[in-house]
């Protein structure tokens, strides 16, 4: 039995982690399109697989496990919104190529999908201004950046 990581061979992003005999690991990917980091799994929160091509000789491929750097988006504002449609959260810096997504939260904890931002666009930051009181989760992913999430409650004064 083998653990290993498959990876997306463009960006060295982990797209699945596996625990299959030695036999089938070439079944479980697309060499084309993905590679396999065998007797490792890689965390893919955290982690992700530098590729250097012509490293360390012209032709050759070098690979490694790398840590993904913390994201540098940070939230300011009130942590409580006061629902009045006047106070504004800010997260920044987000990077222009950053895919960001507005959730919303009913109090049950379902929640949905309120806006996609795919890509961000040039503007590094996002405000935020709720005239309706609930949970809103900001999600941040900016690839190799570890993914961020930014949870904003907004109550009724």
């Amino acid at each position: 039995m083998a653990r290993f990581s498959v990876f997306d061979n463009t960006t060295g992003a982990i797209k699945a982690l596996l625990d299959v005999p030695d036999s089938a690991i070439l079944d479980q990917h697309d060499p084309m399109t993905e590679g396999v980091w065998v007797d490792s799994i890689v965390d893919p929160k955290t982690q992700y697989i530098l590729i250097e091509p012509d490293t360390p000789t012209p032709g050759s491929t070098q690979y490694s496990v790398i840590s993904r750097p913390t994201s540098s988006a940070a939230y300011s504002g009130a942590a409580t919104l006061d629902n009045d449609g006047v106070d504004t959260g800010t997260i920044t810096p987000i990077a222009s190529a950053a895919v960001v997504t507005v959730l919303g939260e009913n109090a049950q904890g379902n929640q949905f999908v309120l806006q996609t931002y795919d890509p961000w666009g040039a503007d590094d930051t996002f405000e935020f201004t709720s005239t309706i009181a609930g949970d809103y989760l900001v999600q941040i992913v900016n690839f190799p950046d570890q993914d961020i999430e930014f949870r904003i409650p907004v109550r009724a004064p």
